[in-house]
């Protein structure tokens, strides 16, 4: 039994630990032009089965500044959106037997709304193929959009992020992907958009092409408002800590500069590790 427990946890670390490209491209929604000098954060988070739930701790965070096409890229782990190790908790329950979840993203430009797990932007769209399906096409979701059907409709939604049992916008095309690339897609859709499941296979977001088109704010309350969506990223027990707030140098200094010229106090974390190697 114990030889068989440890093949199965060998075999599923080495599935757990692949890596893919996550890549994308950050645009103003309503000009429609590349955001040069976004930051782009990403953050793992490693996750155990416990008695009462699941227990976590950060794990990598890896940053990337988009370039004047507004377009990002980094290698990272893949993750998993649920936890594998779940049917061996019964017979292991005493070992902490921790996996990688999916990264979560914050995408931050002073001046304009954030990306974050909890509060999606205005827009988002990504390509979406399966042959099984015969699905090729791109999805599109545009906030004001979803949260209207959810609350015409009657699904589970609150202000910053929705549960749509009935389906995401897709849009059926040839080489989804370059669609993309050079926007030739809506920016817009009406109520009776064809919708498919697409997420019941884990996030998309991010894993393939992905357009985020985020709105310029325009008073000093909308932009502190949006500053109190997001923080810097660190353990909670603040246990190699610089470790961590060195991997996001440019977050922590455009965070700052939005928070001081707002008159707002700046955390002071990337004057702290600005200079450490």
């Amino acid at each position: 039994m114990v030889a068989v427990v440890f093949s199965l946890l060998a075999f599923e670390a080495t599935a757990l630990g692949k890596t893919r490209v996550f890549r994308g491209r950050v645009i103003d929604f309503d000009t429609k032009q590349p955001l040069e000098g976004a930051v782009v954060v990403a953050y793992w988070l490693e996750a155990a089965s416990a008695p009462l739930g699941e227990v976590t701790r950060l794990k990598e965070v890896k940053e990337c500044v988009t370039d004047s096409n507004g377009e990002w890229s980094f290698v990272g782990e893949e993750g998993h959106p649920h936890n594998p190790y779940w049917y061996l908790f019964p017979l292991v329950g005493f070992l902490e037997l921790y996996y990688t979840r999916n990264p979560n993203f914050i995408i931050f430009k002073p001046g304009y709304e954030t990306y974050t797990p909890g509060n999606p932007c205005t827009f988002l769209a990504y390509p979406y193929v399966n042959k099984k399906r015969l699905l090729e096409g791109i999805v599109i979701e545009v906030r004001e959009n979803e949260i209207a059907h959810a609350l015409k409709y009657g699904k589970d939604h609150t202000e910053n992020r929705l549960v749509n049992s009935s389906g995401e916008p897709f849009f059926p095309a040839e080489s989804p992907e370059s669609k993309l690339r050079l926007l030739d897609i809506p920016f817009d859709y009406s109520e009776d958009v064809r919708r498919e499941l697409v997420k019941n296979n884990g996030f998309y977001y991010f894993r393939s092409y992905t357009i985020a088109g985020i709105k310029k704010l325009f008073t000093s309350e909308q932009r502190k408002k949006n500053l109190s969506t997001i923080a810097p990223i660190y353990p909670s027990d603040k246990i190699n800590m610089d470790s961590f707030l060195k991997k996001q140098i440019q977050f922590l200094k455009r965070l700052d500069e939005e928070r001081k010229q707002l008159g707002l106090e700046g955390y002071g974390y990337y004057e702290r590790v600005k200079d450490e190697k």
